[in-house]
């Protein structure tokens, strides 16, 4: 009766390992090209510099248009009630002294509409506006190199966690070579010592290696397991994915010296030409700082529309010589 509930247990345990991740999919090949590829593609912080790019881009513009005019348009449209003008004076004078109508009456203006537009273009700042765009196009490119930089990292990352799974997958593969050969000599150690020809001692001794060689097959095993992980993360697919490394052949050093390597090294490290565009931009930002010292000349011109329109008493004046050219107030009329 216990061979039935040990069989049972037995297919239990089978269908629950067939459904985990690493029976259910297979290795698929991955060559090098292609996960540098992938975690370029799937970087979130290639993603973020290139946001920081195009604020850069922007600023670059916004400083770029503060050479333009500034244009503003304003209007009112006010009610006054109580205010009155008197135009007696006024009206004797238009009237040449004092002949024609007059006002007997003050009028009341009972609204009174305005608008107003202003053009302004900059003529000179102190070198404000041209040392902000410098500083501005520095920085953009600063950003640019920061981008370069990190894509430069991320390559070389990528490249470490692909050669970290090779070496996990070598090492595997040494240790169950090892492992089959130590089996085969334990094969042989049994049958030498059941003929009283090898020691007890020495079977024990290889016995005792096999242990060791299994124990170094799960170790490399998780190792890995670990390296197959990172890999997935750099490349921003699935965490149960599993790769098979396929290793680039023809690659030769270059015949370099050391002190050739480093000039070039130094040349091509995008991170200290970020720093010198920085320091371009500082001093960029120090002349536009300057530029309070000195005055700002700009040009500027106006128009500006008002209409008053009143109330009048019983005497209405002559509103083409109060107001020559423009009888456009709908609202005036006599009280």
């Amino acid at each position: 009766m216990k061979y039935p509930f040990k069989f049972s247990i037995l297919l239990v345990l089978l269908a629950i390992n067939l459904q985990l991740p690493g029976y259910a999919q297979e290795a698929r090949p991955l060559t090098l090209e292609q996960a540098v590829d992938l975690s370029l593609r799937n970087s979130k912080q290639i993603k973020l510099h290139q946001a920081k790019i195009d604020e850069a881009k922007a600023i670059v513009k916004e400083a770029t248009d503060r050479k333009l005019p500034d244009v503003g348009v304003s209007g009112s449209a006010l009610y006054l009630p109580t205010p009155n003008i008197r135009l007696d004076e006024s009206l004797k004078n238009n009237n040449g002294g004092g002949s024609g109508g007059t006002i007997q009456e003050p009028i009341k203006v009972s609204s009174v509409f305005f608008g107003m537009l202003n053009v302004s273009q900059p003529i000179f700042t102190g070198f404000k506006i041209n040392s902000g765009i410098e500083s501005a196009r520095y920085l953009a490119e600063a950003a640019r190199l920061d981008s370069e930089h990190d894509r430069d990292g991320i390559i070389e990352n990528t490249v470490k966690a692909y050669t970290n799974l090779y070496k996990a997958d070598a090492a595997i593969s040494v240790v169950k070579e090892t492992l089959v050969e130590s089996n085969q000599r334990v094969k042989d150690y049994t049958s030498l010592e059941k003929n009283g020809i090898l020691a007890r001692n020495d079977l024990l001794k290889a016995e005792l290696e096999v242990s060791n060689l299994e124990l170094a097959l799960l170790e490399a095993e998780k190792d890995r397991k670990l390296a197959n992980v990172n890999m997935n993360i750099m490349l921003g697919l699935p965490t149960d994915t599993s790769f098979q490394t396929i290793l680039p052949a023809g690659i030769q050093p270059g015949e370099k010296s050391l002190y050739e390597w480093v000039t070039i090294a130094s040349k091509n490290r995008k991170d200290i030409a970020a720093l010198q565009q920085r320091e371009k931009a500082s001093g960029a930002a120090i002349v536009a700082a300057r530029g309070d010292l000195y005055p700002s000349v700009a040009a500027t011109a106006g128009y500006v529309a008002a209409d008053m329109c009143p109330r009048f008493g019983k005497q209405k004046p002559n509103l083409a010589r109060l107001r020559p050219g423009n009888n456009n107030c709908r609202s005036a009329r006599p009280s």
